[in-house]
């Protein structure tokens, strides 16, 4: 299965395994965590209308790389690709629902085809432009480019340069952040050494070439998780200084102008499984699975899901414990903010998925959204400009296979029962982006290299969808 954007974790699906230590039944660690549980234990339905956006031929010995959804003003544009390195294209979502055809995204590199090509994202640049991250690699050079979609066009330009030969390896993958409002960044790994030893930041002003962008270097980082942008520009990068995931958890503010702050540790133990977001006012939410051990540093003590809070000056609150068990207490975590702070993970694989959110000036509130089976590894969440949440993860079952499953939480509304997207023996939970209706689109992609997108409508109070 495919390795996708989130906290820490290996290849296939070995992937979901990254807690360290042995797995625990969810049954014995009910008691420890103390949830005021309001499971809805319905069975899923199945969503729909399912629109294939793809089918490609089999390819043998080669994984499924999942579909990328970017926000492109009211609309939604898909990134598309041909088993894990091919051809890329892209798709615009067009009124009434449909999709444009297929529009390639140029993978060349002085004139040359590439042996690689991989679209990470994209972001609006300040003239409504939509500028791709693509990684490019042919014999043994590697490089990270830009390509760019005019407002209003449907061709692409050919890649521009941004770094050359140390930008994509084992575990930092390329990120690109905008806030609409024309500021660009971009980050990646710094492999010249060989080893990922550093996170380099390019940044773009409004009105700025990428020529005169500047970078900016964080060192010693290991499995970085970055941010999104406020308003003025600035991010935040959660990461460990330890390449085994031993140490404490560390974050970093981007301030443009300034390049990186210094670090500044957040948590004691071990840590993994953790993620970081920045709301556009410049308030940002931490949250990761902190293991404690003995004096030796060899032994198991407790695990617990943490999280805090920063303020826009860059201060950061007390550690809150959302969640406490003896062994494999969370799994992957995604974070959100909105006029409130809020965090989502799972304990282990297949028990259960949990959310708390914190509302200003209230305590945190937290909630079982899907329990039992249901659980899973958390892939996504999204928050719209209307406040409405999208969180999907894989569930997968023995006999059943994976379980695309997604839930909803329009503004203002209670959580939805959990609704399944897609069933097949190896789903690859890609992207989800919810609209301003609230409804959801989710794209995926599965074992047989096809790949889709799932929409449904607007779920109302009383989740009866």
């Amino acid at each position: 299965m495919a390795s996708l954007p989130g906290a820490p974790r290996s290849s296939g699906r070995a992937a979901f395994v990254v807690v360290a230590v042995a797995a625990c039944l969810l049954a014995g660690l009910a008691p420890a965590l103390s949830l005021p549980v309001q499971a809805r234990d319905r069975v899923p339905v199945l969503l729909g209308p399912v629109e294939p956006l793809a089918e490609w031929p089999q390819l043998p010995d080669d994984d499924t790389e999942s579909p990328v959804l970017v926000r492109d003003g009211d609309g939604v544009t898909a990134f598309l690709q041909e088993g894990c390195c091919g051809v890329v294209y892209a798709r615009e979502r067009m009124r009434g629902g449909t999709w444009s055809p297929e529009q390639e995204v140029p993978c060349v590199w002085s004139g040359m085809s590439t042996d690689y090509c991989k679209v990470y994202g994209a972001a609006v640049g300040v003239e409504g432009e939509l500028v791709a991250l693509v990684h490019l690699f042919t014999g043994r050079r590697t490089a990270l480019a830009i390509s760019v979609r005019a407002a209003g066009q449907t061709s692409w330009s050919d890649p521009q340069l941004i770094s050359d030969g140390y930008v994509v390896a084992g575990n930092t993958r390329p990120t690109i952040r905008g806030t609409g409002a024309g500021a660009l960044l971009v980050t990646f790994g710094d492999f010249r050494r060989g080893r990922p030893d550093a996170l380099i930041a390019a940044h773009l002003r409004p009105g700025q070439t990428w020529d005169a962008a500047t970078y900016h270097r964080l060192p010693n980082v290991q499995w970085p998780q970055v941010s999104g942008l406020s308003r003025r520009g600035r991010a935040v990068v959660i990461y460990s200084n330890d390449p085994g995931l031993t140490a404490p958890v560390l974050v970093a503010r981007f301030i443009p102008g300034h390049g990186w702050a210094k670090p500044t540790r957040i948590g004691t133990g071990w840590t993994e499984n953790y993620a970081v977001a920045m709301g556009l006012g410049g308030r940002a939410v931490a949250t990761w699975l902190e293991t404690n051990t003995d004096s030796t540093g060899s032994t198991l003590t407790t695990q617990s899901q943490r999280v805090r809070l920063m303020t826009r000056r860059g201060h950061w609150s007390r550690a809150w414990v959302l969640a406490r068990g003896e062994r494999g207490t969370s799994g992957n975590a995604r974070v959100w903010i909105h006029g409130e702070a809020g965090v989502a993970w799972s304990p282990w694989i297949g028990d259960a998925v949990r959310v708390a959110a914190k509302p200003v000036g209230e305590p945190w509130q937290k909630e079982t959204i899907a329990g039992g089976r249901n659980g899973g590894p958390l892939r996504v969440v999204d928050i719209n400009p209307a406040g409405n949440l999208v969180l999907t993860w894989v569930s997968w079952r023995e006999g059943v296979g994976d379980r695309l499953v997604l839930a909803l939480r329009p503004r203002g509304s209670n959580w939805s029962a959990p609704r399944i997207v897609y069933t097949d023996q190896d789903t690859a939970s890609g992207s989800a982006l919810v609209r301003r209706s609230g409804s959801a689109i989710v794209a995926y992609g599965d074992d047989n290299l096809q790949q889709g997108v799932a929409r449904r409508a607007y779920l109302d109070r009383d989740d009866s969808g």
